[in-house]
């Protein structure tokens, strides 16, 4: 259906990011926001040519997984959650070392779980 069906409403979400602040302030809901919405169908004509499934619970819940989108989405998740990890992983060693604790072995050992499981997911989406 197009969005701009008489009817069609789509009730987002209001967004993390602030225009008033730089990245320096909200460095995650910035740079990392993002948008989630309902889109709600009141009294909207649905052509049955356009209506995929209907009142088949068994087919709606092989839709997902029988189509492939599940492969193509779960990889759009790992790529988001590898630029979160990331950001969160160099967070950490930053602020380990802005307090002089990088060097001991018990903060070392857990920023070194944090990059290997970082490069462990890296190398998931390369393979």
């Amino acid at each position: 259906m197009p969005l701009n069906t008489s009817g069609v409403k789509i009730i987002c979400r209001k967004l993390l990011n602030h225009t008033n602040y730089t990245e320096d302030d909200h460095p995650l809901s910035n740079a990392m926001d993002e948008i989630d919405a309902y889109i709600v169908f009141d009294h909207v004509f649905i052509p049955w040519k356009n209506v995929f499934v209907e009142n088949d619970y068994e087919m709606s819940n092989r839709f997902f997984v029988e189509t492939g989108m599940f492969v193509h989405t779960a990889h759009q998740d790992e790529v988001r959650g590898i630029t979160k990890l990331e950001f969160a992983t160099s967070l950490a060693i930053k602020v380990a070392h802005a307090l002089g604790l990088d060097h001991f072995l018990g903060i070392q050992e857990k920023l070194g779980c944090l990059t290997a499981n970082l490069e462990l997911i890296k190398g998931t989406i390369r393979g």
